[in-house]
């Protein structure tokens, strides 16, 4: 059966992550045109929010530059018929349920490049086969994983490395990157599948509270939002959410000069009052 022939997924999940944006997102753009009727959900771990390593909690700024960046999500899928689902809790604990709870044919989700985090991945993975397999649910979830977080998957790289070892210089690693091609840029996500409506609503029933949008103090962070943005107070002005990425992004390409010249040694990027890195994300 040709690829677009091919049957679409009653309902499927999409698990946003760090790819926060409707550009440029082949797991977004898979997940809508594969999937009759979609779940877009975004998991925060309430003890450990937006943590980057295992067991430390995200500093101020930066979730509050994640609640920008999620709300911003949640803004433009509802004006797309749709909405983001925010579920507090931990993703081996919650996805299960979720799965579970919608029938949910497909979960998309963008794989992580760090180990310790594969590690979580897989444990969350296993505990979703568990609890279809205990509740003897007679069809499968079947698991789209895009290694999109990087330009090129980690294996590739270690591909081109003699003995599959990483190389330990940036030199060496340049050489290498340089022998690669960038993979072509995908369509913006313009639309997306309908909501499944009666799903939404037995995980409203089952999740209650936990099922919500937090805040800075929902999360256990004492700052309020609007001193993130004041330097006097120990804040600093990212703007979270694509639109703002875009914009900065693309004030930055334009000066060439400096995109030229660009050496990371030499900047300081924990300068708030002229950075001189990208800024794009605390």
């Amino acid at each position: 059966m040709a690829k677009s022939e091919e049957k679409k997924h009653d309902v499927a999940i999409h698990w946003f992550r760090n790819g926060l944006r409707f550009h440029d997102n082949p797991c977004l753009l898979d997940a809508c045109q594969k999937s009759e009727s979609l779940l877009p959900i975004y998991v925060v771990d309430p003890e450990f929010p937006f943590a980057q390593t295992a067991g430390c909690r995200a500093g101020t700024i930066r979730a509050n530059f994640l609640l920008e960046s999620i709300n911003e999500v949640d803004e433009k899928l509802r004006k797309m018929g749709s909405q983001l689902v925010v579920v507090l809790g931990k993703s081996h604990e919650v996805l299960p349920e979720i799965v579970a709870t919608t029938q949910a044919k497909a979960l998309f989700y963008e794989q992580e490049a760090a180990a310790p985090v594969r590690e979580q991945d897989a444990e969350t993975i296993q505990a979703i086969k568990n609890r279809l397999k205990r509740d003897g649910k007679n069809y499968e979830c079947k698991f789209e994983a895009y290694a999109t977080h990087t330009l090129h998957p980690m294996e590739r790289y270690l591909a081109q490395c003699k003995d599959h070892t990483a190389p330990s210089t940036y030199g060496s690693f340049t050489k290498i990157f340089n022998k690669m091609s960038v993979a072509k840029e995908v369509n913006e996500v313009k639309e997306v599948p309908s909501l499944p409506n009666k799903s939404v609503k037995l995980l409203e029933k089952s999740f209650a509270e936990a099922l919500r949008m937090p805040t800075l103090k929902d999360l256990g962070y004492t700052a309020a939002a609007d001193d993130m943005k004041n330097s006097g107070k120990g804040g600093y002005a990212f703007a979270g959410g694509e639109n703002a990425a875009i914009e900065l992004l693309a004030k930055n390409m334009a000066r060439s000069q400096w995109v030229a010249t660009f050496e990371k040694p030499k900047t300081s990027p924990n300068d708030a009052t002229r950075p001189s890195t990208t800024a794009l994300s605390p």
